[in-house]
C-alpha cells in the first residue's frame, strides 16, 4: 500500500538518496560523489512529498513558491499568473508504470489548490514527455540543458490535469444498465 504525505525532517536523508539515484546516476545532471547523497540547493525552502512503500522512500517531488524559480534562473519566462515549481520529481524504478506518479500528481494539485496559484510549472525531462502529457501538462517554452540531461518546461494547471487523458480514465464510470435514476 503506498503512502503519500509531507515529509519531515526525519524523511531528509532518504530524500538525498533518491535525489542522488535519480539525478547523479539515472539522469547524469550532477557529478557523482562517495557519499551517494544529493541535497538540493533549496533544501531549506522546499516543501517535499513523498511516496512511502511499506515505510520506505518510492517516490518524491520538492514544491516551491519562491521566486526566482530554477526555470527562471535559467532565463525561462513564466506564463502569467501565480505559480508553483515542482522539482526533483522522482520515483524509483520498481514503482514506475504503477499509480505512483498519479499519487505524487494528486498532491502536487493539492498543494497548488491549497496555495491559491494558478497551476503547476516544472522542467520535465524529455525522457517522459508522454507521460506528463497524459498528465495535461503542456510545454511553454524552449527545452533546456544539455544533450544528456535535456528538460522542457511545462506548466499544468487543475481545469488542463481534468481535462487530460489520465483525469478521464481515473473518473468513476457509471456502468448500471439504464435508463436509471440517480
Amino acid at each position: 500500500m503506498l503512502e503519500f504525505r509531507r515529509a519531515t525532517p526525519g524523511d531528509a536523508e532518504a530524500i538525498h538518496r533518491l535525489n542522488y539515484e535519480t539525478f547523479v546516476e539515472e539522469i547524469p545532471q550532477h557529478h557523482p560523489n562517495v557519499e551517494r547523497r544529493l541535497v538540493d540547493r533549496f533544501h531549506d525552502t522546499n516543501t517535499y512529498w513523498i511516496g512511502l512503500a511499506d515505510g520506505q522512500l518510492v517516490a518524491m517531488c520538492a514544491i516551491r513558491d519562491e521566486h526566482p524559480f530554477s526555470l527562471e534562473q535559467k532565463g525561462v519566462a513564466l506564463p502569467p499568473g501565480e505559480w508553483i515549481e515542482v522539482r526533483l520529481l522522482a520515483v524509483t524504478p520498481a514503482y514506475r508504470n504503477t499509480r505512483t506518479f498519479a499519487g505524487l500528481m494528486r498532491a502536487m494539485l493539492m498543494e497548488a489548490t491549497d496555495r491559491g496559484v494558478e497551476g503547476i510549472v516544472i522542467s520535465g525531462t524529455v525522457r517522459e514527455q508522454k507521460l506528463y502529457r497524459r498528465f495535461g501538462f503542456v510545454p511553454f517554452a524552449k527545452p533546456i540543458g544539455t544533450m544528456e540531461a535535456l528538460y522542457v518546461p511545462m506548466k499544468l494547471t487543475r481545469s488542463g490535469f481534468m481535462q487530460s487523458e489520465t483525469a478521464r480514465t481515473l473518473r468513476p464510470k457509471l456502468l448500471l444498465a439504464g435508463p436509471v435514476e440517480l
